[in-house]
């Protein structure tokens, strides 16, 4: 017998042979050790040499499109790198969404927390396939920088708490507190919504009755005499939440308002910028475009070694 590039088969055993180690499995042996161009040349010399038994076994090892889609371990390179980018893609909306809103009163940036998820997929060797989440948004809870307007209705949150104003979807939290009166007295958010008390009710003030005075607690004063309180809430958004318009989010679970917390109060004059780092969401971007990028490349690579592997042990080569 012959080989395909012209050399007598018998060259061919005394180049291959030396290579194939005692106890090993004799396929994996040769296609580990033997250049690319003699392997088609070399599961010939093996069908001959081990008989029917081995080609039988070849041609029902060799796999099908129906068996990759059947045994997902095949493909579980291809599948993590694709996690990886969904994950990657979904990072990218949030700094993309972070980004925008760098200049925006009272915003608290996204983060995205991934997990490592191991796959229950049945194998031969019983290796745990891990993929990537698609990853869980938070809120950082870094503190914005205070800026101050000298206007008695901007007003800024200190601490870990929020503002809380009611709209047509509910009651939702902001730390945007730009707050102007309408021509009844009620305190309004800049997009016209009330702002509410601790009670959940509307804040109503005298809008003639003069200048107005908020303390450290959120009492209103005017004339000398409370006439409200702007109220003051935390959640647990690690719970879950969504976004609402600019700055403001809905929390999955009920706000409650904050009592007695020397850590917390409102700053009357102030309003709080964006929490947002411009240089370091631009750092992100970068690594983030970069892995994946690679990533890319890495699928390509895999795709590529899968098509030439099944075309190898199919016999079309």
């Amino acid at each position: 017998m012959g080989r395909a590039d012209g050399r007598p088969m018998s060259q061919f055993r005394a180049s291959i042979v030396p290579h194939i180690r005692p106890n090993r499995a004799i396929m994996p042996g040769v296609i580990m050790t033997v250049p690319y161009e003699d392997r088609v040349n070399a599961t010939r010399f093996l069908l001959c040499r081990f008989g029917t038994e081995t080609r039988r076994a070849a041609r029902s090892s060799r796999p099908s499109l129906g068996s990759l889609r059947r045994n997902p371990t095949v493909q579980s390179g291809l599948y993590v790198s694709l996690s990886s980018q969904i994950a990657l893609e979904r990072r990218l909306t949030t700094i993309a969404d972070n980004m925008a809103n760098s200049n925006t009163v009272g915003f608290r940036s996204t983060d995205v927390k991934f997990d490592q998820v191991l796959s229950n997929t049945q194998n031969d060797i019983g290796a745990k396939v891990a993929f990537v989440s698609q990853g869980n948004d938070y809120l950082s809870e870094r503190q914005g920088d205070m800026q101050e307007t000298g206007n008695n209705l901007d007003f800024a949150v200190r601490g870990d708490a929020w503002f809380a104003i009611n709209t047509p979807v509910g009651q939702v939290l902001t730390r945007d507190g730009r707050f102007t009166l309408s021509d009844t007295g009620e305190l309004l958010s800049t997009r016209g919504y009330p702002v509410l008390d601790a009670g959940g009710a509307p804040i109503q003030v005298n809008r003639d009755g003069g200048p107005i005075k908020v303390a450290r607690d959120g009492n209103i004063y005017q004339g000398g005499k409370q006439v409200g309180s702007i109220g003051l809430f935390t959640a647990d958004l690690a719970q879950g939440f969504v976004r609402f318009e600019n700055s403001g989010v809905i929390s999955t679970q009920a706000p409650q308002p904050v009592v007695d917390r020397p850590d917390v109060g409102v700053m009357q004059g102030y309003v709080e910028q964006s929490n947002v780092n411009g240089i370091g969401e631009m750092t992100q971007l970068i690594q983030v475009n970069r892995a994946f990028e690679q990533i890319t490349a890495l699928i390509r690579d895999s795709e590529s070694s899968l098509e030439e592997a099944i075309k190898t042990l199919g016999g079309s080569r």
